[in-house]
């Protein structure tokens, strides 16, 4: 009898957590800025939550890494004290993410990356997201515990067949998935798109999009579980831009144009506030 109490126990803990995990009520707004008032609703959202720091994110100063004979081979998309985190991004044909050592910085850590839309530091590490809306569109989450456990390059090789020197007795195909592969892989899809990925109340979410809407989904486990559909319109973008931070709001911009619509946004998130600014344009067949 006591170990039917017991598990009955168990069982009523593993439903009540699952429950606590899905029962965040996030509070979200959603500006149509083709809607008058939501157009000046949101200019005084914008005054009250972000006013302070869009001076300084729009003046500030834009770094890249150069090669050995002054070519840019990345942009900077994020620093702390220990790293300077620079990328690229060439479409369907690639991309990477390269940690440089601020005191060593010949020393650079490499990881290929499709493409680059996220460098989240947190206590236990990186979280780095990846999308490309090419094709059906791709996305994925990875975690890296420190950048040295990437593959380690001298900043003067960058330019040059390091992979094939580094790895002489592997194929192309074998190195490329030895360079993607690096870190833990929190989800990988096919067939979405990753626009802003944040935790809150020791869960892990995403807003994301298919090609028709965009939605807010809870990572657990390796699964994307769809647990809200956030606006009837896609928030994929097709340029390379990493999202920023101002007074505290992750930001993902987002501008596409297709053969029937143009849309155009912002997605801002903070805490348990979500915040969407679109215009979306059907273009009219002649």
């Amino acid at each position: 009898m006591r170990h039917i109490i017991y598990i009955i126990i168990l069982v009523f803990v593993a439903c009540s957590t699952e429950s606590q995990i899905n029962s965040v009520d996030f509070n979200t707004i959603v500006f149509n800025l083709d809607n008058f008032q939501d157009s000046i609703n949101f200019g005084h959202w914008k005054k009250t939550h972000l006013h302070n720091n869009v001076r300084n994110i729009e003046n500030k100063n834009i770094d890249f890494l150069y090669s050995k004979d002054k070519k840019i081979i990345g942009f900077l998309l994020y620093e702390d004290s220990k790293f300077l985190v620079y990328g690229y991004c060439w479409g369907e044909y690639g991309g990477a993410v390269m940690f440089q050592d601020i005191i060593y910085k010949d020393s650079i850590y490499y990881l290929i990356s499709t493409c680059p839309v996220m460098i989240d530091k947190r206590n236990d590490g990186f979280y780095i997201t990846e999308s490309l809306a090419h094709s059906a569109g791709f996305g994925k989450v990875r975690f890296l515990k420190s950048p040295k456990e990437l593959v380690k390059v001298h900043s003067d090789s960058l330019e040059t067949e390091w992979k094939f020197k580094k790895f002489p007795n592997l194929t192309e195909d074998s190195i490329y998935r030895l360079l993607n592969n690096q870190g833990k892989i929190l989800v990988d899809t096919f067939g979405l798109t990753f626009s802003v990925f944040f935790g809150y109340n020791n869960s892990n979410y995403l807003i994301f999009s298919d090609r028709k809407y965009t939605y807010l989904g809870l990572l657990t486990n390796k699964e994307l579980r769809t647990i809200d559909t956030l606006i009837n319109i896609p928030t994929w973008s097709y340029d390379f831009e990493i999202n920023n931070k101002i007074n505290g709001y992750l930001h993902y911009n987002f501008h596409q144009t297709r053969s029937n619509c143009n849309s155009i946004g912002d997605i801002y998130v903070k805490g348990d506030s979500i915040v969407i600014a679109f215009s979306h344009e059907k273009k009219v067949e002649n």
